[in-house]
């Protein structure tokens, strides 16, 4: 269903085929070491026998829809509209890929905004608002489609001065950061350790609209819900 734009042939694995799943090893300053993990825990019986305690792996952190990572060799180019509103949302619109063909649907009610499939509805993903409004421009929370939640944006200053929201796993881990200039759509998407996974740019549709581009490995479906929250906070903090 998705229209994949080719990377380098290089890489030379087809686009839209799973990505193996990476080991935490790989993933040098997002995972911390079983030592440090160990180091960190005061001397007890429990931990005697070097059990790390349990947190998130790898992939638990990175994916919130493992159906919409995007292929090892491709890159998804995705036309999103800007029209997520101050006030409690009431809105349904879609969004198109770079051949201009609906893919997937937003949905807006008054306490969430969903991500879903595009013929059936089917949740993907959803964002629970209710925070922007109770705790005076709270972050949005963005979960899993049974209500789990994955994880919340928290705003920060990069180290070039410009604005940018930090999106935390429900751990506390960093899991991306989209910085630049949020308000014209500038935006470039990182990683915990610098890996640039997605970009945003203003246009791609007409007025109202941004182009997104998802870079290999990375889950398209994180980046949307955190440029949809991202859009509610600006909204209500203009």
């Amino acid at each position: 269903l998705l229209a994949w734009r080719r990377r380098p042939a290089a890489q030379g694995v087809d686009a839209g085929v799973q990505v193996p799943e990476k080991q935490d090893a790989e993933v040098e300053t997002e995972v911390d070491s079983e030592e440090e993990l160990i180091g960190s825990l005061p001397p007890s019986p429990s931990n005697a026998g070097r059990h790390a305690p349990s947190r998130p792996n790898w992939r638990e952190r990175q994916q919130l829809c493992p159906k919409l990572v995007v292929g090892n060799g491709a890159e998804l180019v995705l036309t999103v509209p800007d029209m997520v509103p101050k006030e409690r949302q009431d809105f349904n619109f879609s969004i198109k890929d770079a051949s201009g063909k609906d893919i997937y649907r937003v949905i807006g009610d008054q306490a969430r905004i969903c991500l879903c499939e595009l013929d059936t509805e089917e949740v993907l993903a959803m964002m629970s608002t209710a925070p922007v409004y109770e705790a005076g421009v709270g972050s949005p929370l963005i979960c899993r489609p049974n209500g789990d939640i994955f994880g919340t944006l928290e705003r920060q200053t990069s180290d070039a001065g410009s604005s940018a929201y930090a999106l935390r796993h429900r751990s506390g881990q960093r899991v991306l950061c989209f910085e630049g200039d949020l308000r014209k759509n500038a935006i470039t998407v990182n990683t915990a350790s610098g890996r640039r996974v997605a970009s945003v740019e203003a246009g791609g549709g007409g007025a109202q609209h941004r182009q997104v581009t998802v870079y290999p490995d990375m889950d398209a479906g994180l980046v949307l819900c955190g440029l949809l929250s991202i859009d509610k906070l600006l909204a209500n903090q203009a």
